[in-house]
């Protein structure tokens, strides 16, 4: 038996806020795959994290072009399309609060489209922002996995 490793990415809100975290584990053999007990480690990566979402860019045409985009918890079942691109999307907050010009705050709330759903934050007059990176895999084919 071949233990994998499998590194998962995700946001744990607890009593200080939400922030992102990486797990890094062996993969047991069994069905669905789950992490080995006592091989998982937990690192936080960045604080203040509200969002985290990915989507694999496919090439339906085959033309070096991912102009297709999935989206899925887990790497994406696309049908065997190549997957060109993946798309990673968070929400931030940051720490100074949003005041008026007589030091009030201001509780307003703005919905964030981001991917596949719409983000709805509390009234809770923090900032928030979204970043956005694509990274390219031009050469990476499902064939070749």
């Amino acid at each position: 038996m071949l233990g994998l490793s499998a590194v998962h990415f995700f946001v744990h809100r607890d009593a200080t806020g939400s922030h992102l975290y990486r797990e890094m584990g062996v993969l047991s053999g069994a069905s669905p795959p789950s992490l080995v007990a006592n091989t998982v480690t937990r690192i936080l990566l960045q604080r203040n994290i509200e969002d985290l979402q990915f989507a694999y860019g496919t090439d339906p045409t085959n033309a070096n072009l991912p102009d297709q985009y999935v989206y899925s918890n887990g790497f994406p079942d696309a049908a065997g399309l190549p997957v060109r691109a993946v798309r990673v999307t968070v929400v931030a907050t940051h720490d100074r609060l949003m005041r008026k010009a007589d030091n009030s705050l201001i509780l307003t709330s703005q919905p964030l489209s981001i991917e596949n759903h719409v983000v709805t934050a509390p009234m809770d007059a923090l900032r928030r922002s979204v970043h956005t990176r694509r990274v390219e895999l031009p050469n990476l084919n499902t064939g070749s996995l």
